[in-house]
């Protein structure tokens, strides 16, 4: 992809080390895809629209209201489904596939894709955690904002992104510039590497 390109179902995205991308999409909602991310976007279903699929990484997901009402979307990991309901969020996904879902504006469900009846309801300020095999975590609270925290595995210590106690910090958002709509889906800004 390059700088502006529109993105339709069905275009995989990955980004590099040192590269980020954000799309903006026709409606003002604004998905930021941090370093060493792989992303599908999806098909729109007829029913609930199906984002993007997010196989490793992070992103920061901005999600507009329609109307008043929430805007009907869905994203997905190796681990779990993220009804979308009108918010700020953040996913991240881990080399096992743990995914983490921390919100920062309004609400988001998040159910495990093996237990897709144990469902649990993200407000602002709560993350959850869903690993393989499991359901979702009861929600948790936590300080800052969600953005570009990466992973640290329980009893692996912490990595770049989490205070000690394994809390999300915050990350500098001010760097995103150049975004851009067009027809489609969508459009990227930002450095972009082809999909391997």
């Amino acid at each position: 992809m390059r700088l502006h390109d529109a993105v339709q179902g069905g275009d995989e995205l990955v980004t590099g080390e040192n590269s980020q991308a954000l799309l903006r999409m026709q409606d003002g909602s604004t998905i930021v895809i941090y370093p060493d991310s792989r992303i599908l976007f999806n098909e729109r279903s007829a029913d609930l629209r199906e984002l993007l699929h997010l196989f490793l990484g992070s992103i920061k997901v901005h999600i507009e209201k329609l109307t008043g009402r929430p805007n009907p979307n869905k994203l997905t990991t190796p681990t779990a489904v993220i009804a979308v309901r009108g918010t700020t969020f953040s996913v991240f996904v881990d080399d096992t596939d743990a995914t983490l879902v921390a919100v920062d504006e309004g609400a988001v469900g998040v159910a495990s894709t093996q237990f897709p009846e144990q469902e649990v309801t993200l407000r602002a300020g709560q993350r959850t955690w869903v690993r393989p095999g499991q359901p979702p975590q009861l929600a948790q609270g936590f300080r800052g904002r969600s953005e570009r925290a990466d992973l640290a595995p329980p009893g692996r210590g912490m990595s770049a992104g989490m205070d000690s106690r394994g809390g999300l910090m915050a990350a500098d958002m001010d760097r995103m510039e150049n975004m851009a709509t067009s027809r489609g889906m969508g459009s990227m800004s930002g450095k972009t590497n082809p999909p391997h």
